[in-house]
């Protein structure tokens, strides 16, 4: 079964950034304008740009004026864990768990990085 976490980012942002922020480390590839999945086997991370569902208070703590949401589906959580540091270690990105935390992308790799368990339960 597939999970899902939330990237916001600064609108400058894209899907293509993303792709070359891969380089050579992962299969990835656009399965339409607006989804880039990445990919080893039967593992994969997808990411969906999608439309704000947040209410204003929960971005109001976040340094970004105007956000881009990507969705991110993923299985397993181990890979998502191979493949965030990549993606994520800019500080015009942040990572929502779906379980009421919004880190710093940058936090998210430091604490990969020092704790590789953590995350067990999506980035509790």
């Amino acid at each position: 079964m597939s999970q899902s976490i939330v990237l916001i980012a600064e609108r400058s942002v894209t899907l293509d950034e993303l792709r070359s922020k891969c380089g050579c480390h992962f299969c990835s590839d656009f399965t339409s304008a607006d989804r880039l999945v990445v990919q080893s086997g039967n593992k994969y991370v997808a990411f969906n740009e999608g439309v704000n569902d947040y209410e204003d208070w929960e971005l109001e703590k976040l340094p970004i004026s105007n956000p881009r949401f990507y969705f991110v589906e993923f299985r397993p959580l181990d890979f998502l864990k191979e493949v965030l540091p990549f993606l994520v270690d800019d500080p015009r990105i942040w990572v929502d768990n779906n379980y009421g935390n919004i880190l710093p992308g940058t936090e998210v790799v430091n604490r990969l990085r020092q704790e590789p368990e953590w995350g067990t339960c999506i980035f509790d």
